[in-house]
Parts: structure tokens; C-alpha cells; sequence
């Protein structure tokens, strides 16, 4: 009987992160905004989580807007911005 064995997949909180010109606190840095906009920590900012950050910065966030800024991040068409995404802002 073969047992069945499950990999987890590297999350944005365990992965390793490089980005040339950006020291390891920099990212550190960024990982913590990141997850100040993933208030479901989920991993990932969806359109209700970008929504809400712009406006507590004071933004009025029309969906049309919302759903602009992140199509322009959102390199693997998820609909939502990950880590990785938002590290390259």
C-alpha cells in the first residue's frame, strides 16, 4: 500500500526573497506592508483587501480603479497580488 505524500508549497512568509538593490531588511520591510494589506492573511491581496487599504490612506477606491492597479501588478492573472507581485512595485 502506497502512502500518499503531500509537499507544501513554499508561502510568501517561508520562501526565500532576493531582489538585487534591496537588502534582506529592506524586503523584511516590505513583507510587513505587504501584510498590513493581507488582512485575511491569506497570502495574497484580493480586490476587498485593496479597496480597504486605499481608503484607510485616504483614497476614494472606485472598483474600476481597484480592479486597474491590480491587472497592472498581477503578473500571473490570479485576479490578487502576492508577495512577489507586490515586491516589485
Amino acid at each position: 500500500m502506497a502512502m500518499a505524500t503531500s509537499r507544501r508549497q513554499p508561502t510568501a512568509s517561508t520562501k526565500e526573497t532576493y531582489r538585487p538593490g534591496l537588502s534582506e531588511e529592506e524586503i523584511e520591510e516590505i513583507r510587513e506592508a505587504f501584510n498590513l494589506f493581507d488582512t485575511d492573511g491569506s497570502g495574497t491581496i484580493d480586490p476587498k483587501e485593496l479597496r480597504e487599504a486605499m481608503e484607510s490612506l485616504g483614497y476614494e477606491a472606485k472598483n474600476q480603479t481597484i480592479y486597474r492597479m491590480i491587472s497592472d501588478i498581477d503578473r500571473d492573472g490570479t485576479g490578487e497580488i502576492d508577495f512577489e507581485e507586490f515586491l516589485d512595485v
